[in-house]
């Protein structure tokens, strides 16, 4: 049973630094925003209109990514303590 207690914990940690990465990703998000605001200010439109649609966008893939992974990671976590069960 070790081993699988192991092995659960390791997808916990990693669970643990998914959460880390999507809290970086909403931060750059953010980061994005302000810079966007600053070159609209500025009236450079043209970058503020790749940083507002294009860097968002993939912001928001890698966020949607990161949630999948979360998901799988959540179920493996409870295929460990299924298979603790079963054992």
């Amino acid at each position: 049973m070790s081993a699988l207690d192991d092995l659960q914990s390791a997808a916990h940690a990693t669970r643990d630094g998914l959460d880390s990465s999507a809290a970086a990703v909403a931060d750059l998000d953010k980061q994005t925003e302000e810079l966007a605001g600053q070159f609209a200010a500025l009236g450079n439109e043209g970058s503020a209109q790749v940083l507002a649609q294009g860097a968002s966008q993939r912001l928001a893939g890698v966020r949607e990514m990161l949630a999948n992974a979360q998901q799988a990671l959540d179920d493996f976590v409870a295929d460990c303590e299924q298979a603790k069960g079963t054992g």
